[in-house]
């Protein structure tokens, strides 16, 4: 595995929680040249690879000993895989712009592989069953990927929510942007995947990314891995580990609304969800009644004010339960829910998981 990327150093430290929790095992991390191993494995007990390769999934499933791959592909799976999934990845980012009000949707690739494949079938599903299209940029091949994507860009109707395969590729969205002077994320709100800070935050425009919960697989491919070194029998196929969240920066942290007095009351209870403000205050807020209010939200953003209000709460909610050790309890209060029972009711509407499922998934057993 190559420690230098994000994803397998988020691997790394799944397999290394495991590892103290559980077991002692003595592990060598070969970054490259997987040869020797693979002509004698008569050394390990075990391995646990990151191998896309069709070649590779058929010598490793001539091993003598447990293996376990960490990759999306190849296609069909020879031995047990455990990797991210890609499915969940793609509907993840078409819900997180549609959630904004996006209606213009593009999808950014740059690379003919089986994961950049799913993440874009399932993009294109979520979108469609909402009611819209996307425009897909694919410059696998091209000779002139920029140039490909230079005349996308200005080509899309704006606003437009843009998502790329990877940060990598989001970021190509965020360079090009700015260089032909298209505003983010005024014009075109942008998404990653991987969730790799340096990537995020040095891109032109720090890029909202998709956190595949790494260290969450890590963690179930290492057990796997003991349960087969121990003589449990593991039938070959891949097990998915869903994504832990949307980590929302500058580059799609905008509603993408046409309606002035629907951004006023956005920017509202944006200020005041946490403070118990309601639709009725909202209202009186912009001088109108509350039936024009929710018309104005139903036709901007296919929701009522107070499934606004709800949402921005939750939001707020989940913030709180990834980055602090507060109690429900205290929460419930932080944002007007008043108690526990009432918060866990409303955030298991919205969300299908209850708080705590929330923050075990967020925070992991190997955070």
């Amino acid at each position: 595995m190559l420690a230098e990327h994000e994803y397998t150093r988020g691997v790394l430290a799944g397999i290394a929680s495991f590892i103290r929790s559980y077991r002692f095992w003595r592990v060598d991390l070969i970054q490259r040249n997987w040869g020797g191993v693979m002509d004698d494995p008569s050394g390990y007990a075990g391995i646990i690879v990151h191998s896309a390769s069709p070649d590779m999934e058929q010598r490793l499933a001539a091993l003598s000993i447990p293996v376990i791959n960490i990759s999306s592909g190849p296609e069909p799976p020879l031995v047990p895989h455990v990797c991210s999934d890609n499915k969940a990845i793609g509907r993840m980012g078409a819900e997180h712009f549609l959630e904004l009000g996006h209606r213009n949707f593009g999808f950014f690739v740059y690379q003919d592989r089986f994961y950049c494949r799913q993440r874009r079938r399932a993009f294109e599903r979520t979108v469609r069953e909402a009611g819209f299209s996307v425009s897909v940029c694919d410059v696998t091949g091209a000779e002139a990927d920029a140039d490909n994507l230079d005349a996308w860009l200005p080509e899309l109707p704006k606003p437009a929510a843009v998502m790329g395969m990877t940060d990598g590729a989001a970021r190509e969205v965020a360079r090009a942007c700015v260089e032909l002077g298209i505003l983010v994320p005024e014009e075109v709100s942008i998404l990653g995947v991987d969730n790799e800070p340096i990537l995020c935050d040095f891109s032109p425009v720090p890029l909202s990314s998709i956190d595949q919960d790494t260290r969450e697989l890590g963690y179930e491919a290492a057990g796997l891995l003991s349960r087969m070194m121990r003589g449990r029998k593991v039938r070959s196929g891949r097990r998915t580990i869903p994504p832990r969240c949307v980590v929302v920066r500058r580059s799609s942290d905008m509603l993408a609304i046409d309606d002035p007095l629907v951004v006023q009351a956005v920017a509202y209870i944006r200020e005041h969800a946490s403070d118990g403000v309601s639709v009725e205050q909202v209202a009186d807020y912009l001088g109108t009644s509350r039936r024009w209010l929710d018309d104005r939200f139903r036709a901007s953003l296919n929701r009522t004010a107070a499934a606004e209000i709800k949402r921005v709460r939750v939001e707020r909610v989940k913030a709180l339960l990834a980055e602090s050790e507060l109690e429900l309890s205290r929460i419930a209060e932080l944002t007007a829910f008043g108690n526990s029972k009432v918060l866990v009711t409303v955030f298991r509407r919205l969300t299908g998981m209850t708080p705590g499922s929330y923050r075990k998934r967020v925070r992991g057993r190997s955070g």
